[in-house]
């Protein structure tokens, strides 16, 4: 069981890590299996989530399911790589958040003070 401490510190590196090099990320060559490789994939693991399925379960009893490519039909607005990428920070940032308020038991009102400071 991974602690508290442990997990931060992995996420830690992987924000850093994203700050230090966010330029590269905005590259069209840099795609969202790129994505989850580098970061979700490792985020999810640093909270003890058996990402690769090490325990050798079967497809319904893994604790990650991955799933396939998602078809996109003619009628539909596909954001370019840039909104994409974008919205990847935003979702992956807001799960950080949530996460660190998580591991330092805040209440709503001190969440809410975070947020609000930070905007």
């Amino acid at each position: 069981m991974i602690t508290k401490e442990k997990a931060f510190l992995k996420i830690k590196k992987l924000v850093t890590r994203f700050e230090e090099q966010i330029d590269s990320y905005k590259q069209s060559d840099y795609n969202e299996t790129l994505t989850r490789r580098d970061f979700i994939d490792p985020f999810f693991k640093a909270l003890g989530w058996d990402v690769d399925n090490s325990q050798g379960y079967a497809g319904a009893y893994r604790e990650v399911i991955h799933e396939d490519k998602v078809k996109v039909g003619k009628t539909i607005k596909v954001p370019n790589r840039i909104e994409q990428i974008e919205f990847q920070i935003e979702f992956l940032d807001d799960k950080i958040n949530q996460l660190v308020y998580q591991l330092y038991d805040l209440t709503e009102e001190e969440i809410a003070i975070i947020e609000d400071s930070n905007k």
